[in-house]
């Protein structure tokens, strides 16, 4: 089981990749207002730390555990980096956005849904494998393909994220 564990960290290698720059780079833009210095590291980067952190292991227990959501994954990095960026061009935004929790994670939900739904189409859920099965797998399987109704210029885009072929809707 701990080899099949890291086969599927593995396959989504990529994916996580992505998250922990995005996350680290989110991190360190949204607090680069802040001049403190934490452990001898200035704030931005101990920030830009935390957030990697913190998000790469979810990702990765997202992936793992709830594959169909794997594709939100990347789309809430993505609109993580936007949020933060925002807030690095509009200071003023970035203490709103500090002040209120909150709102901040409904507008970094809502934009990584809608660039989710933007960048891979309507995904179609099917009935999950057990637990123990998607770890487990033998040593000549991969995993299943995706099944994504997306266009063309969506699998163009994100071909280097997940490679695996679409399963026609």
């Amino acid at each position: 089981m701990l080899i099949g564990l890291f086969r599927a960290i593995h396959r989504e290698r990529r994916r996580l990749s992505l998250v922990v720059v995005l996350s680290f780079l989110s991190g360190t833009l949204f607090y680069s207002h802040v001049t403190a210095t934490v452990h001898g590291l200035p704030a931005p980067i101990f920030m830009g730390a935390v957030y990697a952190g913190i998000i790469t292991p979810v990702a990765v227990v997202i992936c793992l555990v709830l594959p169909t959501l794997r594709f939100m994954v990347e789309a809430m990095s993505i609109a993580r980096f936007g949020v933060a960026g925002l807030a690095f061009a509009v200071p003023g935004l970035a203490e709103t956005f500090a002040a209120a929790p909150f709102l901040t994670a409904n507008v970094v939900i809502v934009t990584g849904f809608v660039l989710m739904r933007v960048l891979h189409g309507r995904i179609i859920r099917t009935p999950p494998h057990p637990l123990a099965t998607r770890f487990a797998r033998a040593a000549g399987t991969h995993r299943p393909p995706a099944r994504v109704a997306s266009r063309d210029w969506q699998r163009r885009f994100t071909h280097w994220i997940d490679d695996a072929a679409p399963v026609a809707a």
